[in-house]
């Protein structure tokens, strides 16, 4: 069997810059407008460019399950919430200048499709899956 091995580069390198986000105040009806319109499992939370959580859209289904008698009511309810009522502020996050190796580290145990990538408490991009699996080396022996 061949080596394996990632190449050695920095998350900068392999990061998004483009990065779409959402307000904690976006309402959930909104997000999920958003969602349709992005093909994004994943939004960062920003206030005053500091990342404070991120929303995916398994956040988004969760107060779906919790109702297991579904009115029209109940979904309207549900839809007026704000982000920031579902929002995951315990985030795993990786910097600029650590290594593609750290960031793939950290998705695996994490179980992470993508993970914001902050410079101090300022969101600079986004790393996802597809971005570090440019790095992967498959070499025959």
């Amino acid at each position: 069997m061949g080596k394996k091995r990632m190449r050695d580069a920095l998350v900068r390198e392999a990061m998004s810059t483009k990065v779409f986000s959402v307000a904690s105040q976006t309402s959930l009806k909104d997000l999920l407008a958003i969602f349709e319109e992005n093909d994004f499992n994943m939004f960062p939370v920003v206030r005053d460019g500091k990342l404070i959580g991120v929303v995916t859209k398994l956040d988004l289904l969760r107060p779906f399950v919790v109702e297991r008698s579904f009115t029209r009511a109940n979904y309207l309810n549900v839809l007026v919430d704000k982000v920031d009522d579902i929002m995951t502020k315990d985030v795993e996050s990786v910097g600029p200048n650590e290594s593609i190796r750290q960031a793939v580290e950290s998705m695996v145990e994490g179980k992470l499709r993508s993970m914001p990538v902050v410079d101090g408490e300022e969101l600079v991009g986004i790393i996802s899956r597809g971005d570090v699996m440019r790095f992967l080396e498959f070499e025959e022996e």
